[in-house]
């Protein structure tokens, strides 16, 4: 009933009917009572006639039907119009097609208490509002619930053991008294046996005011949220029985495979397994699976030679003691798409079963992706003890937070890439910050990109250490790093130059200058632009690529140019996603803290030619084998001594090797290359940078390797509201004279104005009244 909660909506940017309605309301009741007013003050105030009377019902039954009218448009919900950027207050086309795709009941329920922090009161009526927008929206597919746990002992039990749900403890400072709550402030995404849970943490966002003091709590991005939940769940729900009714068009299996004569024995036995398999997957498929088996070396090698010029498959070999060439490749293909299966570097049933299902789905929808991620905190201190205590005391990257963003929407695996293979059921592989990566390192992620897979890249010529503690006054150390990857990207056209770029358009950083005051050094924390925190800005992120067009804003901190040789790539598809301003200049030095005692602006020489500089890009098409014309790393090459040999001979040892792997010299037109070019932009120490400096959670490099993976995994659902920020909608950068000029424009020029017309409109009109009653007069 409050006029000034009826206005929130419209302050958000939503214009409500019922809203309007609301005011329109008040001002008829208000106007019709005025009129009343009016009116009895002509009459007698002795004599009350039956028309005094009916004048008076007539009033206050005008006024009621204004009143009652706003009870009956409480209904009706359709009647509004979002305004935001974005549309961030509306259900999506996104939503509703994953809500569609719904065929058992789903469960949305939510946790909350009655007595919670005043400052989530306000939060919970649109989370009620949301969730009943839900259960329309799902066509009686969905069950949304609303509950207090503390009411109902038995869903809090349920609760607590079945999904784990505590009650958060917030402390409370009344008038007279200050106490700690225990609250719920959960919901629950249950559809069949799967379950997502968002908690606390997951809904809100808080940002710190300016002056410290005051906080600003809102919803981080619910629908984003809940939409993403749905999915996961509906897509971990789906099992292998709906696989092939996911498949529209019939799906061929090819097997390329050798006489058994000359197959490796445990290839052989491998064979077997595969066959067998196969067959019972065909029996499932109704029609659906195709299943056929090719010899290449028969009449005389056609089939080798057609293999070899389509899908670049060439002849292996066990090992250098025993050079005898085979074939031995599994193909699944119909008229839009050809996926090899990969041979499972374990060759049991289960991960038999696993490598064709991750092919098979390949050709299907409604799955859970998978992908496999690479840092250089992880696998190779994964099961060392003494080298996970190394990391925590150097200043080893950590990249938690991506990995965590990305397992909210994706299946995760972290990546150890030794054995040279890749994991057979990886969609997509994110390598991050790599160090040093070996010859069978680099094989498997060359021969990934050959299967027609899809590689980020997040890499760069240097690391850099931030200060222990991330303490301003310690400053931050540059060292060189060897990714390993130099020269496989050079032969791809793409380099990564080892140069830094420095951007007038950049962010803070809280840095310590000294100052010298009767002979005292003090140091004094100012924030200060820092111009290895690049700001890209809407008009730096490409805006026709689904990746970087939801974002306004993307800090790159410690960046690199990056070159890419279109001549290399005349044959394929370039598309650069990411710039610096025009602004910008680059700096080889290792000196990356400013003096700010000096004259330059940012502290630092500005040296060298101002330009856009190219920060991220991706590359789609064919690409030929960095390994092509090459000795495979996985052949093997030792020799065993023996050892009762006299005179210590040396003897060839034939050993069957555990990795069956071709090489494939040429990859399919749907491999793609993405790389960014900073080791650190979405390492949790510079997000913890970036959110001390700006008082909340700095997610936008993480959103933009979500969009990327989304891209790459041609799954664009949640690409449309992922961006739906409450904050960080960054303005346009101003200088100190530009922001006066728009203040003295506007807020002064404009009322100038406004008083000028007003002043013109007097005139004109006075002398019009005057021309009026001049003839009157006459």
């Amino acid at each position: 009933m409050g006029s000034g909660s009826r206005f929130e909506s419209v302050g958000r940017g939503v214009i409500d009917f019922r809203d309007l309605y609301y005011y329109l309301s008040l001002i008829a009741v208000f106007i019709t009572l005025n009129v009343l007013v009016l009116e009895t003050a002509k009459w007698s105030k002795k004599v009350c006639t039956k028309r005094h009377c009916s004048i008076k019902t007539i009033a206050l039954l005008v006024c009621a039907n204004f009143i009652l009218a706003n009870f009956w448009l409480n209904h009706v919900t359709w009647l509004r119009a979002d305004l935001t950027a974005g549309n961030i207050y509306t259900i999506s086309p996104a939503t509703k097609s994953i809500l569609a795709q719904i065929k058992e009941p789903l469960l949305i329920r939510g946790y909350f208490s009655a007595k919670t922090h005043p400052l989530l009161a306000p939060l919970v009526p649109q989370i009620r509002d949301t969730l009943e927008e839900y259960q329309i929206a799902g066509d009686g597919r969905v069950r949304a619930e609303f509950i207090d746990p503390r009411d109902n002992p038995d869903l809090e039990v349920e609760a607590s053991e079945r999904y784990s749900i505590k009650p958060v403890p917030f402390r409370i400072e009344g008038r007279n008294e200050t106490s700690l709550v225990n609250t719920y402030f959960h919901i629950l995404v249950k559809y069949g046996d799967k379950y997502e849970l968002l908690s606390f943490g997951d809904l809100i966002e808080v940002k710190q005011g300016g002056q410290g003091d005051d906080l600003d709590v809102q919803l981080k991005n619910l629908e984003y949220d809940l939409t993403r939940s749905i999915k996961k769940v509906l897509y971990g729900f789906q099992g292998t029985d709906a696989l092939f009714a996911s498949i529209k068009k019939p799906v061929e299996f090819v097997g390329y495979i050798s006489n058994k004569n000359i197959l490796p024995k445990k290839l052989g036995e491998f064979d077997n397994q595969v066959r067998e398999i196969i067959e019972e997957y065909r029996n499932q498929s109704n029609g659906k699976l195709l299943v056929s088996y090719v010899e290449p070396e028969a009449d005389g090698g056609k089939v080798a030679k057609e293999i070899s010029q389509k899908y670049q498959f060439q002849p292996m070999i066990s090992s250098i003691f025993n050079p005898q060439p085979y074939y031995y490749y599994l193909v699944l293909r119909n008229d839009d798409l050809a996926v090899q299966v990969p041979i499972p570097s374990d060759l049991s049933p289960e991960m038999t079963r696993k490598t064709i299902d991750a092919g098979l789905k390949r050709f299907g929808q409604g799955f859970l992706k998978t992908i496999g991620i690479y840092t250089p905190d992880n696998p190779s201190a994964k099961d060392n003890e003494y080298l996970q205590r190394y990391l925590q005391t150097t200043q080893a990257r950590h990249f938690q937070a991506l990995t965590a963003k990305l397992q909210q929407d994706h299946s995760t695996v972290s990546l150890d890439l030794k054995k040279g293979v890749v994991p057979e059921n990886i969609d997509i592989m994110v390598l991050v910050a790599p160090n040093s990566l070996s010859d069978k390192e680099l094989f498997a992620v060359d021969q990934f990109l050959m299967r027609g897979g899809t590689i980020i890249l997040a890499t760069s010529p240097f690391a850099v250490d931030p200060p222990f503690d991330l303490d301003p006054s310690n400053g931050f150390s540059v060292r060189d790093k060897d990714t390993g990857l130099k020269d496989w990207l050079n032969h791809y056209g793409v380099n990564v130059q080892k140069k830094f770029v420095l951007d007038e358009q950049c962010d803070h950083y809280i840095v310590a200058v000294k100052n010298n005051n009767r002979n005292l050094n003090f140091i004094n924390f100012e924030l200060k632009e820092y111009p290895y925190f690049i700001s890209v800005r809407s008009d730096g992120l490409n805006q026709n690529s689904p990746i970087t067009s939801g974002l306004s804003q993307v800090a790159m901190g410690w960046a690199s140019p990056i070159d890419i040789n279109y001549e290399k790539n005349k044959d394929r598809k370039i598309t650069e996603i990411i710039h610096s301003s025009k602004n910008s200049w680059v700096s080889d030095s290792k000196n990356i803290m400013p003096d700010y005692t000096k004259e330059e602006r940012f502290g630092i020489a500005e040296e060298g030619l101002k330009m856009k500089r190219l920060l991220g890009a991706v590359i789609e098409g064919s690409f030929e084998s960095y390994f092509k014309g090459k000795e495979s790393p996985l052949v093997i090459k030792e020799q065993k001594k023996s050892e009762g040999d006299n005179d210590k001979k040396n003897e060839k040892v034939e050993e069957e090797p555990d990795v069956f792997a071709g090489q494939i010299d040429q990859s399919p037109e749907s491999a793609r290359i993405i790389v960014f070019s900073s080791n650190e932009f979405v390492a949790d120490e510079t997000l913890q940078i970036f959110a001390n400096i700006n008082g909340n959670a700095y997610v936008t490099p993480l959103q933009l390797f979500e969009n990327t993976v989304d891209w790459a995994l041609e799954d664009p659902v949640l690409l449309s509201i992922r961006a739906r920020e409450r904050f960080a909608r960054t303005l346009i950068p101003m200088t100190s004279q530009t922001k006066s000029m728009w203040e003295y424009l506007f807020c002064y020029g404009g009322s100038l104005l406004g008083l000028l017309i007003v002043f013109i409109l007097h005139n004109v009109f006075r002398n019009i009244r005057i021309s009026r009653w001049s003839q009157y007069a006459n």
